[in-house]
């Protein structure tokens, strides 16, 4: 975890990133001054912890679609603070998530796409939504 964080850097190539052993991408992009956050060869599938990997990012643009979260268990914080306009977050397999604790809390996204989310073995969900700006979602 906190690979970038605090990064003042407003570009970030992250093409050539290999990720492919990582278990654990806490505080990854927190307090990021990166605007757009592309990481879509981003290889996730090991990742069981992702909390606060986006909390405070300055990024409006994040692309998640790509995200395996099959093994992921804590989500806790995760976009806390984000500036993202938009998540669309309908690919995550949420099915071994048992913490959501603050997930958007006070996120600036007014549309939150969480179709795809199963939340059967969460257990706690305090303030999840808690000063988010979502008017939709979906």
């Amino acid at each position: 975890g906190h690979m970038f964080q605090g990064s003042k850097a407003s570009i970030l190539n992250l093409s050539g990133i290999d990720t492919s052993a990582v278990t654990d991408m806490r505080n990854m992009f927190a307090y990021s001054a990166a605007t757009t956050l592309d990481l879509s060869s981003f290889n996730t599938s090991k990742v069981t912890n992702m909390t606060h990997m986006f909390e405070g990012s300055k990024a409006t643009a994040i692309n998640v679609n790509s995200f395996d979260t099959n093994a992921v268990t804590d989500m806790q914080y995760m976009f806390t603070n984000s500036a993202a306009t938009t998540l669309n977050l309908s690919g995550f397999n949420t099915g071994s998530v048992t913490n959501m604790n603050a997930m958007f809390y006070d996120s600036a996204a007014t549309t939150i796409n969480l179709s795809g989310f199963d939340t059967s073995k969460v257990t706690s969900m305090r303030y999840m939504f808690y000063g988010s700006k979502a008017s939709t979602l979906d």
